[in-house]
């Protein structure tokens, strides 16, 4: 588990020496948290969080490099970005790349959420599709975190987004959301395997 955080206080909780939740109490400052190169963590959790879900404004996340929690042994990961203004120009990887995984799940989520041209966000699973929001994030009651609902989302042209089964299986589940604009220029694939299976979910 990789845990990249900014604030005054940020609580970690775990659950059997496993890190569930990070909880990020706002900055006095303006936090920016980048990414530019490698993250791996095989079948794990990334969580980047730059302030609390509360008290998002004038945060700054950016991924430009490749975040990986894929996985040959076990399902994808997870995956969080949470921000007040979040852009991923890189590569966000919740695969799973084994004979018996299912893909991840990856949360996008902030004021405003952009997905760049030529961004890859996938979560494809080889009997069975992940789970990816974009501009929106469940509440955490255990981390009295409330939930989180974009003004914009803009996925541009080029940003592929995927969450489909490769083999057998499911599609899974894709959610972009806003409240006042979202943009989708990109391509949103949730297909189910090419030998069996039904397509997923996209919401929008």
């Amino acid at each position: 588990t990789i845990a990249m955080a900014s604030g005054e206080k940020i609580t970690l909780t775990f659950q059997d020496s496993h890190l569930m939740g990070v909880r990020v109490d706002a900055s006095t400052i303006n936090a920016l948290i980048e990414n530019k190169h490698l993250v791996v963590v095989d079948g794990g959790t990334v969580i980047v969080a730059a302030n609390s879900a509360r008290q998002l404004m004038n945060s700054v996340v950016k991924n430009s490099g490749l975040i990986t929690v894929s996985s040959m042994v076990q399902n994808g990961g997870k995956i969080e970005l949470v921000g007040s203004n979040v852009t991923n120009s890189g590569q966000l990887q919740a695969d799973g790349t084994g004979a018996h995984s299912a893909g991840g799940q990856i949360t996008v989520a902030g004021d405003t959420v952009t997905l760049a041209a030529n961004s890859q966000t996938s979560a494809t699973g080889e009997v069975g599709g992940g789970t990816i929001e974009v501009g929106t994030k469940a509440a955490n009651a255990a981390n009295e975190e409330p939930a989180i609902l974009a003004q914009s989302v803009s996925i541009e042209t080029g940003a592929k987004v995927d969450a489909s089964a490769i083999t057998a299986g499911n599609g899974g589940d894709i959610k972009v959301a806003s409240q006042q604009a979202t943009v989708i220029n990109g391509e949103l694939k949730a297909e189910g395997g090419s030998q069996s299976g039904n397509g997923g979910h996209i919401q929008t």
